[in-house]
């Protein structure tokens, strides 16, 4: 698109400070890449993608359903369990789940190292959230 001479589709993808229409640029093209258009991109799928920006902006932004309504795309929801219903680490899924690294590295009932963790739980934001609860410290 062009006004006044400029190319501002070229501006924004130029522009090094995520503005609205920056964000939603970027997230209409990764919505025509994954080859759904209408929809707004999933967290897991800018994960995929490597697109660790576009999902600190989406953050900043309001978070994906409130991007979604900026950018006119259709709102996917949330990831879901299971059982159907949303995930989350509860102190007893924590505890489950240290105690079965635990065993798993060959220390059972002493407290896994977080390298020990992240070889079971690659996503490593949770683990260490997790591993610093259970430590008593921040998180």
């Amino acid at each position: 698109m062009k006004k006044l001479g400029f190319d501002i589709v070229e501006e924004v993808k130029q522009h090094s400070v995520w503005s609205e229409e920056r964000l939603i640029y970027e997230v209409r093209e990764v919505a025509k890449q994954l080859g759904k258009p209408d929809l707004m991109p999933m967290q897991k799928e800018l994960v995929e993608l490597e697109r660790q920006d576009l999902r600190g902006a989406i953050g900043r932004f309001g978070g994906q359903s409130q991007v979604a309504k900026l950018a006119g795309l259709i709102y996917q929801g949330q990831a879901v369990g299971e059982d159907g219903g949303r995930t989350y680490w509860t102190d007893e899924k924590i505890r489950a789940f240290l105690y079965d690294v635990a065993e798993k590295e060959g220390h059972p009932g002493c407290m896994p190292t977080q390298a020990e963790c992240a070889k079971y739980h690659p996503k490593g934001t949770v683990v260490s959230g997790a591993y610093l609860k259970v430590r008593g410290g921040v998180g």
